[in-house]
């Protein structure tokens, strides 16, 4: 499902990892609900201008961090995002316990 992009910036944070936490949460993650950055998918644009952004204000490992849980960029655009949509696919964010049961 489409949603618009999140109320949150960059440069409102104090860490990186705040930032990506409260993109999440914003989209609906409790913290403690599996989350599969993979069925997240963002503009590409919108995906290299946040790297950019984490990268210019706490440096490299900012930046790479976002690569590895930070959301995938729709590539193909398979989901025809605009740069401030968000796309959640099914399976995304889902409860701990629909894994063991």
């Amino acid at each position: 499902m489409k949603q618009k992009w999140p109320d949150v910036r960059v440069d409102e944070f104090s860490a990186a990892i705040d930032f990506i936490i409260k993109f999440y949460q914003e989209l609906g993650w409790n913290l403690v609900q599996a989350i599969d950055p993979m069925k997240i998918k963002i503009h590409p644009e919108m995906w290299g201008d946040i790297a950019d952004q984490l990268k210019e204000k706490w440096g490299l490992s900012a930046a790479l961090g976002w690569m590895n849980i930070g959301p995938s960029a729709d590539e193909s655009n398979v989901y025809n995002l605009a740069k401030d949509e968000v796309f959640v696919g099914e399976g995304a964010i889902k409860d701990c316990a629909e894994e063991i049961g």
